[in-house]
């Protein structure tokens, strides 16, 4: 016992003078102030959420103190500068793009559902698929017949309520198009929901008409129903090759 009681006297001596154990109880002390200063600034401590805080005051004082319209017509020129040097696909991507971050249909914060009607019929009337047309006294072809309906979710419950729109074209059925809507009980309006426009793959395969709702749907546009059901005949743009 004594023997053992005597070596471990001398390890530690020799530990002691060779300054091993000095050098363990400096990584551990590290270890210790480690571990504390990740618990003082972990992400549910009071120091972070002081700091996070105060950082966002910050950035919101110089956010709102900026002044974006000059990026805007900087964005534009460049689109539009971008959009005469590119390829036909790139040219459809960055006009779209362009369509997009303008600022025009932006300042408009209300919308009767038959005024989006009638953005609607302009397209219709510009991109029907004229093969399926008939032609009327050899100058033009016969209007085409188109239609929305305002359908209203029955099985809305709680404080939210949905519906949809539904556009259709009797002799282009490649023209139809929905999109949804969604309030809350006690106002007298109505949204657009975004959720659509996520699955879209890519830009270039944006029409006018989507990119147009895509803009009311991010500027939080109220849609009034002011009418439930509309139908009209409307002229054909383009005219008949011969």
């Amino acid at each position: 016992m004594l023997n053992l009681e005597s070596s471990v006297k001398d390890v530690i001596s020799k530990k002691l003078e060779d300054g091993t154990i000095e050098m363990l109880i400096e990584k551990e002390l590290e270890k210790g102030i480690q571990n504390a200063l990740n618990s003082l600034f972990g992400r549910y401590s009071e120091v972070s959420e002081m700091l996070e805080k105060k950082i966002k005051e910050i950035m919101n004082q110089i956010i709102e103190n900026m002044d974006f319209k000059d990026h805007i017509v900087k964005l534009d020129s460049l689109a539009t500068q971008i959009v005469k040097e590119s390829t036909f696909d790139n040219n459809k991507i960055l006009e779209n793009f362009k369509t997009l971050v303008s600022v025009e249909d932006v300042d408009k914060k209300e919308y009767e559902i038959t005024e989006i009607f009638e953005k609607w019929c302009e397209y219709a009337s510009k991109e029907v698929d004229t093969d399926k047309l008939d032609i009327e006294d050899h100058e033009s072809y016969k209007n085409i017949n188109v239609s929305y309906e305002f359908n209203e979710d029955k099985s809305s419950h709680g404080t939210m309520k949905y519906a949809s729109i539904d556009f259709k074209c009797e002799e282009d059925e490649d023209l139809d198009f929905s999109f949804n809507l969604y309030t809350f009980s006690n106002n007298d309006y109505y949204s657009i929901e975004s959720n659509y426009f996520y699955n879209i793959p890519s830009l270039r395969h944006l029409n006018e008409f989507q990119i147009l709702l895509l803009k009311l749907a991010q500027n939080n546009v109220k849609i009034h129903i002011d009418s439930e059901y509309e139908t009209l005949d409307i002229e054909v743009e383009a005219e008949p090759e011969y």
